[in-house]
Order: C-alpha cells, then structure tokens, then sequence
C-alpha cells in the first residue's frame, strides 16, 4: 500500500532541492589520512613494472591524493563539485548535482596524454586525483542530496564516515591481492561506484540515527567493504589510463639523486631592490622533489620559499635576495644553493653573480650639472671682473 502522505513529503523535498540547491562545498571524505591509506594500498598491490613506479613515488602520491581537498579547493571554484554525485536528482547539464563522473573521465585521459608525452609530474599529479574522487564515491555521504544528517543528539554523520576508516582500521581486512581489469567507460563506472555506496545509506541511517547506535560491526563492515572498493576502483582507473597510452613504465632512476634547475636568468643583481632567484628540485627522471633548501651567498644565509599555483602544483623554489642584506656587497660574487632529501644524493648549484654599481638618480645627475654649470659662469663672471680691473689700473 502506497503511504501518499510519504510520498508527497517527499516529492516536495526534492523540488526544493532542484529549486534552491545548496552550496556544493562539501566536507572532505575519508579524511586526508584515510585518502592515504587507500592510495598506499593500491601503490603495494598494483602489478609489474607500472607497480614499481607507483611504489617508487608512493610518497609523492601521497601528497597528490590529498591536492583535491587540500590544494585545489579554493583555488579552483569549480573543484567542490568534484567530490560528489547526488544520484537522487543527478543531472550531468547541472554542476551543483555532482562533477566527479566527468572528473573521473577528465583525468583519466589527462593521466593517459600525461604518460604519452612522458610528463612524468602530471602523471602523479592526475594519479592522485583519480585516485582522490574514486575513493571519494566510495563514502556512501558522497552519493546523495542528504549528504550530512544528524542523529538525535545533533551529531554530524558525514564527519563520523569520514574518520571511520581511520578509527577503526585495526578492525578492517584490507585487501591483500587483486587483479587489474580495463574499465570501459570512466564515468559509467563512477556512477556505478556511486550506486554501491548509496544502496548502504538506508542501513547507516537506520542504525546511527533510528536506533541511536553509537556504532555497530555491521558498520565496520560496510567501511571495509567501501575502502577495499576504493582500493580496487584506484587500481583500474589507473590500469586503464596506462592501457589508453600504449606506453611502459620509465626506467626508475637509481641512485636517487637530486637535481637542481634554474628557471631564473640572473646574472646580476641591482641592490637598489630586491632580487628573487628561482629554480625547481627533481630526481633524475624530472620528478619535482620536495627538499630541504639552503642557500647562502658571501656567507649570508637567504630564505627559500615554495611557490605552488594551479598551473604548477608541485611548486618551483624562490631565494630571495634582499637588498638590505646585499647593500655592502661589491664585484663579482656566487649564490650557492643545496637540496638535500633524505634516502637522496644531495644536488648544489653555484650561480657566478656581479654586483652592479647602484645607479645614481636622474634628478641629482641633474643637479649636479646645473651646480658645476653655475659654478662655471661665477668663475668666469669673477676672471671677467679680474680682467676689467687689470685694465682700468693701467
């Protein structure tokens, strides 16, 4: 028997949700150390020589995987939407219902073109990403319009989900072998995995908020579930994006050396203002890496800072060299920069500097002439009047 009095509370619900959507900022999902734990997962499981190089670089994916809530939110307005699908009233044309199906199916190309034109910091970069909005579908929170409930005492559930990986992940049999398949079609397969998560909604909601459970192993359950979903669902998005490329995996670059590259063409420094310095750090296979930088010229030692924006992620270095610290300096000088990384060969790069000669100012070039020109028709106006003398006395 139909409950129409359900229905229409219902009906009604969702207009206003199509009518008046709300804002499309979300809180992060698994937290940043759950996004870890799963991307750590899939690096150790994923097989040959692409295996290797996602475990080479684990720690940098580790850092990538978290970009999304950490880096790109608030820098990209377009970023919030990425992180969920309402599946109640999904519709690909509206932004504000859910962008992770066509992010999944951006980056998964972006990740394959990455790799064919063997730019190897935007593969790790679109890896984390992918890897990112996967393990975000798998939250079942991130799947509908009722993203956030509360239970009777007001607790928020969506934060609860989110550290639950982490909170009882002593309890959870991660998944320990699996084997990679192609997926068809990236989006297709998002809002399948968004379809798994909210087919658990109705027991999560039944059991924190109808009966008031604190928690309950069925729960831990369905979070082992999910993150084992996570797992696999990174695995093959990946597999696939490296399958579209048609290309192997790069040769791992042992030693572990770095390498430091100047992006700036100084030569000289003007001590009348300040001077910047940039440059990037990367192994050998041209992999940003981030290090310790110290750096020093004629023994004064200069900050360093990393400059990150969309356009470059993973950052360049910037020295300053501040005038009031170079002032004394005169003739030619060098810049000395190390990076040092632990498990790595330090790299040290010497900059031959000169120091130009501060330049005097138009203004007081010009009073300088007009003072001597002055001086100059005085004394000639005195040899004058000396002259005129000397002839009136004889």
């Amino acid at each position: 028997m139909i409950d129409f009095k359900r229905e229409t509370v219902l009906c009604v619900f969702l207009a206003l949700l199509i009518v008046c959507p709300r804002s499309a900022q979300r809180a992060e999902a698994w937290s940043i150390s759950g996004h870890e734990i799963i991307v750590s997962r899939a690096c150790r499981l994923f097989p040959g020589s692409w295996g290797d190089f996602f475990r080479y670089y684990e720690w940098l994916l580790n850092d990538t995987v978290a970009y999304p809530d950490t880096f790109y939110k608030g820098r990209d307005p377009a970023e919030s939407s990425r992180h969920f699908v309402d599946l109640e009233i999904w519709n690909e044309s509206r932004p504000e219902t859910g962008t992770l199906p066509q992010a999944v199916e951006t980056f998964g190309k972006e990740m394959s073109d990455s790799i064919k034109s063997a730019d190897w910091n935007k593969v790790l970069l679109d890896a984390g990403r992918l890897a990112h909005y996967v393990s975000d579908i798998c939250q079942p929170y991130h799947s509908t319009v009722n993203y956030d409930p509360a239970t009777k005492s007001g607790i928020r559930l969506h934060a609860v989900l989110d550290g639950a990986l982490r909170d009882h992940l002593s309890e959870i049999r991660l998944t320990s072998s699996f084997q990679t398949a192609r997926i068809v079609n990236f989006k297709d397969h998002a809002l399948f995995l968004a379809k798994q998560s909210n087919s658990f909604l109705a027991e999560i909601n039944s059991t924190l908020i109808d009966q008031g459970l604190p928690w309950s192993s069925r729960l831990t359950e369905i979070i082992e579930n999910r993150t084992n979903t996570a797992v696999v669902a990174t695995m093959n998005v990946w597999h696939t994006a490296i399958l579209a490329s048609g290309f192997s995996a790069p040769t791992l670059p042992e030693p572990k050396t770095l390498k430091i590259a100047a992006r700036s063409t100084l030569q000289a420094i003007d001590t009348t203002h300040d001077n910047v310095f940039a440059f990037t750090v990367t192994d050998r296979l041209g992999v940003k890496t981030a290090s310790e930088i110290r750096a020093e010229v004629a023994g004064i030692v200069l900050e360093t800072e990393l400059h990150r924006d969309l356009a470059d992620p993973l950052g360049s270095y910037r020295t300053l060299l501040p005038a009031d610290k170079l002032k004394n300096l005169r003739g030619n000088i060098e810049l000395g920069v190390t990076a040092l990384r632990e498990g790595y060969f330090s790299a040290k790069l010497i900059v031959p500097l000169r120091i130009e000669e501060p330049h005097i100012q138009l203004d007081y070039m010009i009073y300088l002439a007009t003072a001597a020109a002055t001086i100059m028709i005085l004394s000639f106006a005195l040899l004058i009047r000396e002259y005129r003398k000397q002839r009136q006395m004889k």
